[in-house]
């Protein structure tokens, strides 16, 4: 009986590294740095004033962004992001000030075609996807989609690049 509650944790073991596996795709740091391009702030015009997200480098596998929102005077803080790539999953780890209690909710990369970055968490209530594409240089499309209310909803954020003065 030993013998065979050992092959049975053995196959259970393998049969999960083996859908890890089949679950995420692995990235090199190569691809990985394909997302500096994100580096500076970016800013896009809304009808409640400007919505700006700021992305810094960390190191070649760490990236952090800081998106806040302009009101006339004000600057209110929206959200927080570490980007990163570990162990050959790219990871977008996301804390929203007024959500899921301030916890870090984490995005894994599922696609990278036609150089649209598509994160995914299937288990979090809204959003379910979040995508960055870098159409060139000065132009930053990104977005919200999934699930709310048993309703599809995708919400476009269009920003420009910042000069730096």
């Amino acid at each position: 009986i030993t013998s065979m509650k050992k092959n049975i944790v053995a196959a259970l073991l393998i049969g999960s590294a083996i859908m890890c596996n089949i679950v995420y795709a692995q990235y090199s740091a190569e691809q990985f740095l394909a997302l500096h391009g994100l580096k500076g702030e970016w800013k896009m015009e809304t009808k409640k004033g400007f919505l700006v997200e700021v992305w810094k480098i960390k190191d070649d596998s760490t990236m952090h962004n800081m998106s806040y929102r302009i009101n006339a005077s004000d600057t209110i803080p929206q959200e927080t992001v570490e980007l990163k790539l570990r162990n050959g999953i790219i990871t977008y780890t996301s804390t929203v000030a007024d959500q899921n209690n301030q916890q870090p909710v984490p995005f894994i990369l599922i696609s990278t075609d036609a150089g649209k970055y598509i994160f995914e968490n299937k288990t979090h209530d809204f959003p379910q996807q979040i995508f960055y594409m870098l159409v060139d240089m000065n132009t930053l499309h990104a977005g919200i989609s999934g699930n709310i209310q048993n309703t599809y909803r995708k919400i476009p954020f269009n920003y420009k690049r910042q000069q730096l003065n």
